[in-house]
């Protein structure tokens, strides 16, 4: 009977090691102070959206800019269309990464749980992660809907407002890649810390002691 618990016990540590492990292959596979423009009210019209931008980003183009960027806007958005179709699955592939990490996370928190150990700590950096990964999807949807607006909207028609609509998908643009880092930076500086901590105490003390 003894036997059948040490075994059991040896499983499951030997699991949790296993996990561990590959938790931290995937963060060390590399990803690609900001600020988040305001978002629209759910249902709103491209007419209210492009008067909130025009309000925030406070667009008033000159008559030699007005003929400029109206032999543009067209070329402009056609450019867009491109943009929306490659980065749609570059965000898709990176949200499924997040997704796989968070999901990794719960089954370490529950495996170490099981084993006795004191989580509370992982399970406040999981919480943090989840947070970040809230705050990434809402603004890629923000991004996601400026750019479907930059795409129908009749350009030529309210310059101002194609212009207000591009500088918000550039803030967005930037917000994005500053958010990726930031959970990268999270996730490398601190969770994989504390995830190789537990690595290491769950380690037999013949290896441990080998180790040093």
């Amino acid at each position: 009977m003894i036997k059948a618990l040490d075994f059991s016990k040896r499983k499951r540590t030997n699991t949790i090691r296993f996990i561990v492990a590959v938790v931290i292959i995937i963060l060390a596979v590399p990803s690609f102070a900001f600020a988040i423009p305001p978002d629209v009210p759910s249902g709103s019209t491209i007419e209210q959206r492009i008067k909130q931008r025009l309000q925030e980003q406070k667009v008033e183009l000159n008559q030699k800019e007005l003929v400029r960027y109206k032999s543009r806007c067209i070329g402009t958005q056609n450019t867009v269309r491109d943009i929306q179709s490659q980065f749609s699955k570059v965000s898709a592939n990176r949200q499924a990464v997040y997704k796989k990490i968070d999901a990794k996370l719960w089954i370490i928190i529950g495996q170490l749980k099981l084993a006795g150990k004191d989580t509370f700590q992982l399970e406040t950096q999981r919480g943090e992660f989840a947070n970040k990964m809230t705050t990434y999807t809402n603004t890629l949807n923000q991004y996601n809907q400026t750019l479907d607006d930059i795409v129908v909207m009749n350009c030529q028609a309210d310059l101002n407002g194609f212009i207000a609509l591009v500088k918000t998908a550039r803030e967005y643009q930037t917000s994005l890649r500053d958010q990726s880092n930031e959970m990268r930076t999270h996730i490398v500086d601190t969770v994989k810390k504390t995830l190789s901590d537990f690595a290491t105490e769950l380690q037999p003390e013949d290896s441990r002691d080998k180790d040093q």
